[in-house]
């Protein structure tokens, strides 16, 4: 199963001090995402389903972007993908997919940076026998080192879902790369 993250366009500042607004996306990062989708498009990635976070500026990236690719119908919010969602859900709902699907997922950070690192770093698992607070904690602070960027898009290719998720990166691109890649199709 191939996973593709996208992390939502930019919000602006937030008026709302500490926790998560459920903010709309500006103007700007609007056309931001709408630029991102034709180049993504441009990839023929053949994308089975859309999932997205509920808050209102990763559904909104979600929407723009189907509707480029023509998949206004094949999205679904997935509450596992909110800031504070789990991973073990999300795998859990993944499962219910054929194993040659191609999910993309519409999410925020540092959630996709964390589900990136845990994908990835599955050798260490075994090795971090702690309760669940301090695992949490661990992959935080290690997934720093994974950064991807508001309108960001990434490529995963799952090897097993079970009994966690694990794979390796095969992409990371950056919103500059995708508009680059936007502009030479032209």
């Amino acid at each position: 199963m191939d996973l593709y993250l996208l992390r939502h366009g930019d919000v602006g500042k937030s008026l709302v001090s500490g926790g998560t607004s459920d903010m709309a996306l500006t103007e700007s990062a609007k056309k931001e995402i709408a630029i991102v989708a034709r180049s993504i498009k441009t990839l023929n990635l053949q994308i089975t389903a859309i999932l997205t976070s509920p808050l209102k500026h990763a559904t909104q990236t979600a929407k723009i972007l189907s509707k480029a690719l023509g998949m206004e119908s094949k999205i679904s919010v997935c509450n596992e993908l909110a800031p504070e969602g789990s991973s073990a859900k999300l795998s859990e709902k993944l499962l219910r997919y054929p194993l040659n699907s191609s999910i993309l997922i519409v999410g925020h950070k540092p959630y996709l940076s964390d589900l990136m690192y845990e994908i990835i770093y599955y050798e260490n698992r075994h090795q971090m026998k702690r309760t669940s607070v301090m695992r949490k904690q661990a992959i935080a602070e290690l997934s720093r080192g994974i950064f991807l960027k508001k309108a960001g898009f990434a490529k995963i290719r799952l090897v097993s879902l079970t009994p966690t998720m694990r794979g390796e990166i095969r992409w990371l691109m950056t919103p500059r790369i995708l508009k680059l890649l936007q502009c030479s199709q032209r």
